[in-house]
């Protein structure tokens, strides 16, 4: 879903209450802005955000925050009351015309949107956002650090960490611990809240590696037989190559 940009459901029914309410799309404004006040006055992360509650208010509670595009295919026969075996042919009009919608995804749009054609590609992108409501997320100037920062997984997972505290590092224990200690006590919490969080210790061990593969560069640069080494690699012939790949 990380590089989904829309979604879109299609079907020959109009949706009615029933279908949203088993939607998992539906915004609940009153849990989300209780959320959000809550880590505002008690995660020391989240004291300058700014919550906007005009916008909050203009969720809908019943519906989600979609746009339903529905039209009427002209059918003289209630699709919601037509049995399953029903296999009898609409009544349809001698002289005339004869109006009809297909419900189905059309690429009449995009025959001419090669892969490689980068700009139109933009163009449509940008017609899109301007013309489209879309979810804008910012970013600091400076980035996060992975060493020594102890607010680092409180700030993306305020949720397990309450009140923005017990973050890896942190000067408020008694002595010190290491991280990778301290990332065993907290999948041996006893409510295994970090264990059934699937992001976290999946995150805690990319980073882990990201680390351990950036000092062993630094150790390995700093070695006096780098460049000889570097030369070697650089030179290596391709047959060898091929030989460990096959």
């Amino acid at each position: 879903l990380d590089e989904v940009l829309a979604f879109i459901y299609i079907g020959s029914c109009k949706p009615i209450g029933k279908e949203f309410a088993r939607t998992p799309f539906l915004v609940r404004r009153n849990k989300v802005t209780k959320a959000l006040e809550w880590l505002k006055l008690n995660h020391e992360d989240y004291m300058n955000l700014n919550i906007s509650y005009e916008n909050l208010n203009a969720y809908s509670e019943n519906v989600p925050p979609v746009i339903i595009d529905y039209h009427d295919g002209y059918m003289n026969k209630a699709p919601e009351a037509t049995a399953v075996n029903n296999v009898n042919l609409d009544k349809g009009i001698v002289k005339g015309s004869c109006p009809f919608t297909v419900h189905r995804l059309t690429g009449d749009a995009y025959v001419n949107l090669l892969a490689d054609d980068y700009q139109s590609i933009r163009a449509k992108a940008i017609h899109q956002f301007k013309k489209s409501k879309i979810l804008g997320v910012g970013q600091e100037q400076n980035p996060q650090s992975l060493y020594h920062n102890s607010q680092l997984y409180p700030q993306m997972f305020p949720w397990l960490f309450l009140y923005g505290l017990r973050g890896l590092n942190n000067d408020c224990g008694s002595k010190w611990v290491s991280e990778s200690k301290r990332k065993q006590q907290l999948l041996m919490y006893h409510d295994k809240c970090f264990q059934l969080e699937p992001y976290f210790p999946l995150i805690t061990y990319n980073y882990e590696q990201i680390k351990n593969a950036t000092i062993t560069g630094f150790l390995l640069i700093k070695k006096q037989n780098f460049h000889e080494i570097a030369n070697k690699i650089v030179n290596l012939p391709l047959s060898t190559l091929e030989s460990l790949i096959t």
